[in-house]
């Protein structure tokens, strides 16, 4: 497959035919907590406990995580749309109007999230523009109800 533009058109086509939950990846940092929308999260192992998440290099929350060495992945609720929209914009005051509760790490936790995995860095791989990140994780709980939100098609469902 080529990388030009239409090749790059046609692979996020294809991509969008898998349908991925909608998580937040946020890590505390000396200016204060840090996050962004993320939906490449998957669990790697169950023993011991590894889940991934892929990064964007240049994104602060990136910088964050790597430095803290730990992070929370908040799996979202279908009802949580505007948290989605809140975290995917490039705006400095993302947790103005967001509830947390800070993770054993240290991590901010999305109040009310469908579920949580607090994670220290087990390793980070360069992928492309991106960093594969891989999360030992140290606490995980579970709402146990609610709908998750997902993305499909390039829509939010």
């Amino acid at each position: 497959m080529s990388t030009n533009d239409t090749g790059s058109r046609r692979l996020r086509r294809v991509l969008g035919e898998f349908a991925t939950g909608v998580t937040v990846v946020a890590a505390d940092s000396p200016r204060g907590p840090v996050g962004m929308t993320v939906n490449s999260f998957t669990s790697v192992s169950l023993d011991p406990p590894l889940i991934l998440v892929c990064l964007a290099t240049a994104a602060s929350t990136t910088r964050a995580v790597t430095d803290a060495g730990s992070f929370a992945v908040s799996i979202l609720r279908r009802d949580q749309r505007g948290i989605c929209d809140t975290f995917a914009a490039r705006r400095p005051d993302k947790f103005s109007a967001v509830g947390t509760v800070e993770a054993a790490t240290g991590a901010p936790v999305i109040d009310d999230a469908l579920a949580y995995l607090d994670c220290r860095v087990h390793d980070v791989l360069p992928a492309g523009d991106h960093v594969v990140v891989i999360g030992e994780v140290a606490d995980a709980a579970a709402a146990c109800d609610g709908e998750p939100l997902t993305f499909f098609r390039g829509t939010l469902q």
